[in-house]
């Protein structure tokens, strides 16, 4: 495969050439267990079942099945990456992988309480539902807690890319990806500044970086010549990466599948039952029997693990909002993922394609796409790409990030055995993907991990 200036020599597919339909994407749902269920003609007894199929739970199928496991994969949708991993922010980004608990947010967020173009937004309403979330947030809202939990964060980010290069290499899907790393862009000499320990402290725990005057700036990536002025610094990230999350999901659920990989597409979890091997699933269209189940579902399926773990996994659906245009000038549009930090955007190139993604939304499990905040987005979105994009042509998403209170995702084993999680990792599910599978993965085979894992385990809240 040939590659020009970081992507391959054909366009990338987006999640909708690959689906040509848009797929819904409520909040994960999952009824509550039946007092008893009933397995009079149980289905073959797997290694493994995972509940999920977004970019968690495909890459984990992978890991699992790449060590010799049986596997079969239940989503709720009719085909994978319908809800987080749909129309994410398709960075890999081991350099932003840093908690949202910083010093100082709480009351940021609390004068923003009401302003629909406020990059993180309280709702009132959703107040009451996340009470125990946000007090817990708010303890993590520390200078120590943040430098603990910002360590575990990219460790696993920096493991992740690892893997990802593998699985990538390994299933042919490299031309799906751009390699030219990600600008974080400053527009003034105050922000540079709030940014600075955050960035040694990634420097010195292995992030990749170059510092950029405007004009270097400029050099490295023309399309941003018009705001040349508006340009303080940058930061060049070489070993972060970018392509369409849903679009390389998918795929690979396509090659699992070839290689004869179980899927219950279209299908429900009603409940849980242990079982003389491992466990029984009820699902709406059957009972599936597998020694182990791995949740892959973004946020915790609270109704099916109250019963069954001690452990409070405390994750809120934080929303957030994407649009995908149309280039219509190819040759001028950009070519590296840009971050502005002012305006608190991600601008990506998708092969013909623009992703802008930004906004972080405290309202419970909705994904409306409210017309104020895309109002905003856009009104970011055009001082940066001001004439290359479509905007009469965009396709317009919101999606939850399944966000902990710390920042860091839960992966391990549950209280019962037999029972892991694999969620909770907020906006990097993408970066983390893969480091997340091999992970967890080795916890368990009972194989020696390449991370400690005790970092990632579900915590006692």
């Amino acid at each position: 495969m040939r590659y020009i200036n970081g992507f391959s020599n054909h366009p990338i597919p987006t999640a909708q050439q690959l689906s040509p339909q848009a797929c819904s994407c409520p909040a994960w749902q999952l009824k509550s267990s039946p007092p008893h269920i009933s397995v009079t003609n149980p289905s073959p007894t797997y290694d493994v079942a995972i509940i999920g199929a977004g970019v968690i739970g495909i890459t984990t199928a992978e890991a699992l099945v790449a060590a010799g496991l049986s596997v079969i994969i239940i989503e709720r949708h009719d085909q994978a990456a319908c809800e987080t991993s749909y129309a994410n922010g398709a960075l890999i980004t081991p350099s932003m992988a840093e908690p949202w608990a910083t010093p100082g947010l709480p009351l940021k967020m609390l004068h923003w309480i009401g302003k629909e173009d406020a990059p993180f937004l309280l709702r009132l309403s959703a107040l009451p539902r996340m009470l125990s979330w946000g007090w817990a947030f708010v303890k993590n809202c520390t200078q120590a807690k943040w430098s603990a939990n910002a360590k575990r964060m990219v460790t696993l980010s920096q493991y992740s890319t690892e893997h990802l290069h593998q699985v990538l290499k390994k299933h042919k899907l490299e031309h799906l990806m751009s390699t030219r790393g990600s600008l974080r862009v400053f527009r003034d000499e105050i922000s540079a500044n709030s940014a600075a320990s955050g960035i040694k402290f990634m420097r010195r725990h292995g992030i990749k970086c170059v510092e950029m005057g405007a004009e270097d700036c400029v050099a490295f990536e023309p399309a941003l010549a018009h705001m040349q002025d508006d340009i303080h610094s940058a930061y060049h990230y070489p070993n972060d990466l970018s392509g369409d999350c849903c679009a390389v999901t998918r795929a690979l659920a396509a090659n699992l599948q070839n290689t004869g990989v179980k899927f219950e597409y279209g299908t429900v979890v009603k409940g849980l039952q242990k079982a003389e091997q491992g466990w029984h699933i009820q699902t709406s269209h059957n009972a599936i029997t597998a020694q182990n189940i791995v949740f892959a579902t973004g946020m915790p399926p609270t109704s099916l693990l109250s019963q069954k773990s001690k452990r409070h996994l405390l994750c809120y659906p934080v929303k957030g909002y994407s649009l995908t245009l149309n280039i219509p000038r190819t040759n001028e549009a950009l070519m590296t993922p840009v971050i502005d930090d002012a305006n608190k955007i991600g601008v990506v190139r998708l092969g013909n394609k623009i992703r802008i993604v930004g906004m972080a939304e405290f309202c419970g499990a909705n994904t409306d796409v409210t017309p104020t905040r895309i109002t905003s987005l856009l009104d970011n979105a055009k001082s940066v790409l001001p004439n290359w994009a479509d905007y009469a042509e965009d396709n317009r998403w919101a999606g939850l990030r399944p966000m902990s209170a710390d920042g860091v995702p839960y992966i391990g084993a549950l209280d019962e055995k037999g029972l892991y999680v694999n969620l909770g990792h907020g906006h990097l599910g993408w970066t983390n993907a893969c480091g997340a599978a091999a992970l967890l993965r080795d916890i368990i085979i009972k194989a020696s991990p390449g991370i400690p894992a005790h970092d990632y385990a579900p915590r006692l809240h």
